[in-house]
């Protein structure tokens, strides 16, 4: 259970900074 809970963290983690690293991305292209 806690491993589990642990992966959703770490994905949830890994999906904010790819999403931040786009943003900084789109934000340098405009």
């Amino acid at each position: 259970m806690i491993k589990a809970a642990n992966r959703t963290k770490n994905f949830t983690y890994a999906i904010r900074n790819i999403v931040g690293e786009a943003k900084k991305i789109e934000a340098e292209g405009k």
